[in-house]
């Protein structure tokens, strides 16, 4: 459910990826909203997509270890 900035983009990768559904503002409703999340758990398709997101995520260096990276390197 993207309302702005980055979260179209983010949406529109994890339903790529299979991880989850995207409804768009003007898709929002009490039955999409049913649907898409009856969908999602009933299709263990997401989750497993879900899981590869999270060990994907947890590969990634530590956001401190980034920031002194780049201050290694600028000085």
């Amino acid at each position: 459910l993207p309302r702005g900035a980055d979260q179209f983009g983010n949406a529109v990768q994890i339903a790529r990826i299979g991880a989850g559904i995207t409804l768009l503002p003007n898709q929002v409703s009490a039955e999409a909203i049913r649907d898409a999340t009856r969908s999602v758990l009933d299709d263990d398709s997401y989750a497993a997509a879900a899981v590869s997101v999270k060990a994907e995520i947890e590969r990634l260096p530590d956001p401190s270890a980034v920031v002194a990276s780049q201050f290694r390197h600028t000085v």
